[in-house]
């Protein structure tokens, strides 16, 4: 970059400087900050950042993903996900989306680095006044992303507690920075591409489980263009809805869980596998009156990932199909019309 990363940091606006979240430590529900952004000594754990772009000499718009495991119960390899969506050519790359490789985590701070033979990302806290802060760097060969961040919203405590049942599997902590301000450039067939646009980052630790019962689920978070962010899942074991969670956050930060929604499938996809996933789904929610239609932005945004399990007490890994892949958002919300955009993760229907 020409410019420091304060000059970057400092064009991307924050609702006020004035707020108790945006100075460490901050803590909220069951989650403390900045020690919870760092490694914890759980069976599972995983950070996600989903970004929205646009090219600032065209216009154009990628959708990119970024996710690292450091490991997954039975399964202790780290993996890092990476994952572009080209809106107007419809593609969806690289060919291969998750790599294996090493990891060092801090367990105070948020600070991954991840190497993969040569190549290093990192994904580090930036040492501003202010918190939620961050610099991202992914070394995918001829892809890959620098980019600053700023979250202009304190984390979301999902389910209201940042403490969740995940199916019948047991809880985990999790929570959701929803709406970041972002600068910097993606690289895609060795081209530099200048970016601005905003993030969404999710992580998740605990000790839940995979049990032996089929267990699928489909995944959603929204940025409405009223600046209400939105997370959601239904949760199915052996065909049945487990544990489904909505959770609001306002433009005022203040956050609500409803005890009512509903997610209905209205289209589905059918991958070369002869998979059925949904591409396009309506979500409804009768307090705030939110009726959506999410729809897939293109058809394939599938990804594979080793997935462990337990047969008769061997241990087995197959890869799993993933959805996972950036929306389009349009309907209402408090009976005025509504747009925005967000991500869904979903496993096939059976």
């Amino acid at each position: 970059m020409n410019v420091s990363e304060y000059d970057v940091l400092s064009s991307l606006v924050r609702n006020s400087d004035s707020d108790d979240w945006m100075e460490y430590p901050y803590d909220v529900g069951k989650l403390h900050f900045p020690r919870d952004e760092g490694v914890h000594d759980f069976a599972h754990e995983w950070w996600y950042l989903n970004l929205h772009l646009i090219n600032l000499e065209s216009g154009k718009k990628y959708d990119v993903m970024v996710s690292y495991f450091p490991k997954q119960e039975e399964l202790p390899f780290p993996m890092r996900y990476f994952m572009i969506t080209d809106q107007e050519k419809k593609l969806y790359s690289p060919p291969k989306k998750f790599n294996f490789g090493s990891v060092n985590i801090s367990d105070e701070k948020q600070e991954i680095r991840f190497r993969k033979g040569l190549r290093f990302d990192s994904w580090v806290q930036l040492e501003t006044k202010f918190a939620f802060e961050y610099q991202v760097k992914v070394n995918a060969g001829s892809n890959g992303l620098y980019i600053v961040m700023r979250s202009w919203k304190p984390p979301l405590p999902v389910g209201g507690t940042g403490y969740v049942p995940v199916g019948t599997g047991g809880y985990s902590y999790y929570y959701s920075l929803t709406r970041l301000n972002v600068a910097g450039f993606l690289k895609i067939d060795r081209r530099r591409i200048p970016v601005v646009g905003k993030g969404w980052v999710d992580h998740q630790f605990g000790d839940y489980h995979q049990t032996e019962k089929t267990e699928t689920y489909e995944w959603f978070c929204i940025q409405l263009d009223n600046n209400v962010d939105i997370i959601c899942w239904y949760t199915f074991v052996e065909g049945k809805l487990t544990n489904p969670i909505m959770t609001y956050m306002f433009g005022d930060n203040s956050v609500e869980t409803p005890k009512k929604f509903t997610i209905e499938t209205l289209d589905y996809w059918l991958s070369p596998k002869l998979r059925k996933y949904g591409s396009k789904w309506r979500i409804t929610e009768p307090k705030r009156k939110l009726d959506v239609t999410v729809s897939t932005v293109i058809p394939n945004q599938l990804a594979y990932m080793p997935y462990p399990y337990v047969m008769d007490d061997i241990p087995e890994i197959y890869l799993v199909g993933l959805y996972e892949g950036s929306t389009m958002v349009e309907g209402s919300y408090g009976e005025k019309p509504i747009r925005g955009v967000g991500y869904a993760e979903l496993t096939h229907t059976h």
